[in-house]
């Protein structure tokens, strides 16, 4: 037996008056029929908030909404927030401080009620190790003509910015099995499963959340860290610098948080980090420069 699936409210409130409805509608035929960057700027702006309008109505589906236990809450608001970048990424939307701040749900981009996992059987078949080498497997050089190994480089150090689901438990792992011909060296290939929300409510007959323990915005959060205490560590409190130790940024010490122990950590990860790392002391410098009274908190900022 499986647990009823209850329905999810559909659509949102975002916007919804007539007068937003006519406008959204002007603006998507503008956008349909020029283009929104082919038009004076000016114009081209208003049909961005018209087609931002449709996307948070139609295209981003709130997790938020459904029941939750505890969960990471915002600190107080400060007029500081309007000019600085908080650590965890609250206060970037005034009217709801808690979106995408670190350790705070994903959101969907389909109806919650269609976010229902399917079941082991349909999840393994197709074995997914069998697309991904059917998919990915290369018998001769394939040259990227448009573009080099900094592409690989730059996506995943911009995937340390925006998400991470945390780490993943290593009871109940999926098992695939191994083909015949498949050079995997073992007889199974085993995925560990992304780890599910801490702040979902118990016994709940909603579909399943997840939670980003990063700060989901574009924000620098795997340059200064994505909680305050990240960010002391990173910061040498000195000219409004970052630390750097022998040419690079300091790791810490404990292994969950340490980047380098984390699977997906390369040179290239490495080298970018390093890069932002020292063209954010040389603004300070050229900062300081300008402005001899601008204490360390200022100029970090």
């Amino acid at each position: 037996m499986t647990e009823p699936r209850k329905r999810v409210a559909q659509g949102s409130s975002y916007r919804q008056g007539v007068g937003w409805r006519i406008y959204d509608r002007v603006m998507h035929r503008i956008d349909l029929k020029r283009g929104w960057y082919r038009v004076p700027q000016a114009l081209g702006l208003l049909v961005l908030i018209g087609l931002r309008n449709i996307m948070r109505q139609k295209n981003l589906y709130d997790t938020t909404a459904q029941p939750s236990v505890g969960g990471a809450q915002p600190a107080p608001y400060s007029p500081r927030v309007l000019t600085e970048r908080t650590a965890d990424g609250s206060w970037n939307n005034l009217q709801n401080p808690a979106m995408g701040m670190a350790n705070t749900r994903f959101g969907r981009n389909v109806p919650i009620e269609e976010t229902w996992p399917d079941g082991p059987e349909k999840i393994l078949e197709p074995n997914p190790r069998e697309i991904s080498r059917r998919l990915m497997t290369r018998d001769a050089l394939i040259p990227a003509t448009a573009g080099n190994a900094l592409i690989a480089a730059w996506l995943q150090f911009m995937i340390r910015d925006w998400f991470k689901h945390g780490r993943s438990p290593t009871d109940n792992p999926w098992i695939l099995p191994r083909a015949a011909d498949d050079p995997w060296p073992d007889p199974n290939i085993t995925i560990l499963r992304s780890p599910s929300d801490p702040t979902a409510a118990p016994h709940s007959t909603l579909p399943p959340t997840h939670t980003n323990i990063l700060t989901h915005w574009w924000d620098g959060s795997q340059l200064y860290g994505g909680s305050l205490a990240e960010q002391d560590m990173l910061r040498s409190h000195s000219g409004g610098k970052l630390t750097i130790e022998d040419g690079l940024q300091p790791y810490p010490t404990d292994p969950a948080h340490n980047p380098t122990l984390i699977p997906g950590f390369w040179l290239g990860v490495a080298m970018l980090q390093t890069v932002f790392a020292l063209e954010h002391n040389a603004i300070c410098d050229r900062l300081a420069a300008a402005y001899p009274n601008w204490d360390d908190e200022t100029l970090f900022q």
